[in-house]
Formats: C-alpha cells, structure tokens, sequence
C-alpha cells in the first residue's frame, strides 16, 4: 500500500502542477489577477490534500479521506471560477477548450458532493458510532508495509469502483489532453486582448 500510494502521490502533485502552469501562463498572459492566484494556490492546497490522504490511509480514519476529497472539490471549483475569468479575454479555440472544461468540473464537483465525500463522510461516522480504534502514524506505515492480499469479492470493491473507473480512465485522458491546450497570448500581442485563433 506505501508503494502505492506513494506513486498516486507523485501522479497527483504532477496532475495538480501541470493545470497550475497552464492557468499561470493563462493568467499572466490575459492579466487576468484572479487565475494567476488560483494557479499559484492549487499545488499548496493540494499537498494539504495529499497529507489528509496519507493520515487516512496509515490511520484508517476517513475523516482524511473527507478533508483530502473536500480539498479537490475545492478546488475544481476554484478552477471553474478561473475558466469563467478566461472566457473573455479567449479566442474560439480557446472558449471551446473552456467550454470542455467547464463541464468536466461540474461533473467533477457533482460527483464529489454527491457521491465520494458522502462515502467516506458515512464511514467516518460509522467508525465513531463504533468507538473503532485508529492506528497511531507508526502503526499505520509497519500495517501499509506489508504485502496486501488480493480480494476480487464485488462486494468489497462495490463501493471504489466509480471513484476507481473515473481515476484510472478519464483522470488519465484529461492529464494527456492538457499538453494540447491552445496558448494564451499576451494582451499586447493582439489588440483584442485574446488568443490568436
């Protein structure tokens, strides 16, 4: 689980990094002041994110689950604020671009309310309505240490496999997709203020 989880963490910084550059070159080449906060704030908000992961992960307290899962809720919203900062100052490659990316974060933060955080946020309390025991951090990296075993029993898994489908497909499209954004350029380049077409 540590081998794991340490790659999803790299995935995730790098996933997070990526979309924090392209919204500070967005920013600063429309002067929009907003998006070149956003984008200068995400990679911060998302290592807070990361660590909330790890807590649940070696503690097996949900409640990191919630806070790490809020956290990206978060800040898909902020960058849905960003897309509709962009609108005005793109050209039309650029606003069909936006267009995409404003319904992937819809879809992303009515998935989030509505499905992922609600699951962790019920076995959280499930967990206290138990009186269940946490692991301290030390106990947590020797249990997440050790090989895991392999259950396939659909009951099991029931639950992760939207979260997991979407992560492990669409996540991964939308990461490839992000190297072919069409540029920003610079508001001096161009009279109107927006991208070339």
């Amino acid at each position: 689980m540590v081998l794991g989880r340490s790659v999803a963490t790299v995935a995730e910084l790098c996933f997070i990094a990526q979309g924090a550059l392209l919204l500070y070159q967005a920013g600063s080449s429309t002067g929009a002041r907003f998006v070149s906060k956003v984008s200068l704030l995400l990679i911060p908000l998302i290592i807070v994110a990361e660590c909330a992961s790890w807590y649940a992960i070696l503690s097996k307290n949900y409640f990191g689950h919630v806070l790490e899962n809020s956290i990206w809720t978060f800040s898909a919203m902020l960058l849905f604020a960003c897309f509709v900062f962009l609108w005005p100052h793109s050209g039309r490659r650029q606003r069909h671009f936006l267009t995409a990316m404003m319904v992937f974060a819809i879809s992303y933060i009515a998935f989030m309310t509505g499905v992922d955080v609600p699951m962790y946020w019920s076995r959280w309390n499930a967990g206290l309505a138990t009186g269940m025991e946490y692991l301290s951090i030390t106990q947590g990296v020797v249990d997440a240490s050790r090989p895991c075993v392999v259950n396939y029993n659909w009951d099991t898994w029931r639950m992760e496999i939207p979260w997991m489908t979407l992560y492990f497909t669409v996540a991964v499209w939308f990461s490839i997709s992000l190297a072919h954004v069409p540029r920003w350029v610079p508001a001096s380049d161009s009279s109107s203020g927006t991208l070339n077409p």
